[in-house]
């Protein structure tokens, strides 16, 4: 059944199998369970619910097993068809099946990306009253729900059960619920927690992005300073969306310098910094009327062939005072939308060389 997995279509498994059939060779579960996987790969749940029940009248000569049901009910909740998802455990527990923790874990996760919150702790419930014990995972996927769905409450009480269980909580834990945290602007309970963390494991780069994130967010400009050394320190390297919200939280506090200082320390930690930075250098820039340093960028942009997009445009001539309406060469410059949509790329160099031959091509000489 391998190739039906690598070429993505399942019409000549259907043909084995109707070769068995009539050569009176009876496929095995787990070769069935490979068609239903596929099928729900590609979303074919009606014809894989036909083989669950092909299976169930016999005519395979073989009982679904726990995978069979658990590839299924994989495969509905990742489309939210929850309905049928709980319909396929009621199926299961009838025919004697027991369910284990990945299908508990499972439609757990469904529910809650619905927002079907009582279910979910119906289900969480459920699982000890059959005998089995939550794990990890399990705790995990309450609590990244719970935090989706801002119950920060009841995602802390997770936290706590978890070590009730003898279950030790990791970065994985702590950072949706600090995440949350910061987006409901309590700062103090955030911080609580990441101390928490810092206690009992060791901080991951998601659980510094997440707090610094957070605290940029609030304005707390030198908490943020000091957690982005603390990561630093430890040997974190934060991503390219945190470095940008800094440089830009700088930009706009008029903080140049210090934005500037976090840009050479981005691209020596290997990330190339993108439009958002450099709208954000161009901002701060501008609010300190600091002309020459624009173009001094401008010409650094230049250089490295930075493709603009039209919101880095208009920073840039806001930035230099250029007005449209009487500036022919603006005519020229691409429609963004329609060059985006064709893949074509508008540099930086391109709109220094129309800058140029426009009426302030004696600033911009130097920079072609």
């Amino acid at each position: 059944m391998g190739y039906a997995k690598r070429d993505g279509s399942v019409d000549e498994a259907y043909e084995v199998l109707e070769k068995m059939e009539v050569t009176g060779v009876k496929p095995d579960v787990a070769t069935l369970n490979t068609l239903i996987v596929r099928l729900c790969d590609l979303l074919k749940f009606d014809e894989a619910l036909k083989m669950l029940e092909k299976m169930h009248d016999g005519k395979y000569g073989v009982e679904p097993d726990v995978r069979t049901f658990n590839s299924l009910i994989h495969g509905l909740c990742k489309v939210g068809r929850m309905s049928q998802a709980l319909d396929i455990q009621k199926t299961m527990k009838k025919r004697g099946h027991m369910c284990n923790l990945v299908t508990y874990n499972l439609l757990i996760g469904g529910l809650l990306r619905i927002h079907k919150k009582h279910k979910a702790m119906r289900l969480f419930e459920e699982i000890t009253e059959c005998g089995l014990q939550p794990d990890s995972c399990t705790f995990s996927i309450m609590i990244n729900g719970l935090c989706k769905m801002m119950q920060i409450d009841s995602a802390e009480e997770l936290l706590n059960q978890m070590r009730e269980y003898g279950l030790k909580p990791g970065p994985f834990d702590f950072s949706p619920l600090i995440k949350t945290l910061c987006d409901l602007n309590l700062f103090d309970r955030a911080m609580d927690l990441f101390h928490e963390l810092e206690k009992s494991a060791v901080p991951d780069v998601t659980s510094f992005n997440t707090l610094i994130y957070g605290t940029l967010k609030m304005g707390k400009f030198e908490t943020a300073q000091v957690l982005l050394k603390e990561m630093l320190h430890k040997g974190f390297s934060p991503d390219l969306k945190m470095y940008s919200s800094v440089i830009s939280f700088y930009s706009r506090k008029g903080d140049i310098d210090e934005a500037r200082r976090v840009l050479g320390q981005m691209v020596a930690n290997g990330i190339s910094p993108d439009v958002a930075v450099y709208d954000s250098l161009i901002k701060g820039y501008s609010l300190l009327g600091r002309r020459e340093e624009i173009i001094q960028l401008l010409s650094e942009m230049a250089s490295k062939s930075v493709a603009l997009d039209s919101r880095l445009v208009l920073t840039v001539l806001d930035s230099l005072g250029i007005d449209g309406d009487d500036k022919g060469f603006l005519r020229d410059l691409p429609d963004f939308t329609n060059e985006v949509l064709k893949g074509k790329e508008f540099t930086c160099k391109e709109l220094v060389e129309m800058l140029s031959k426009s009426d302030h091509s004696s600033e911009f000489q130097a920079v072609r």
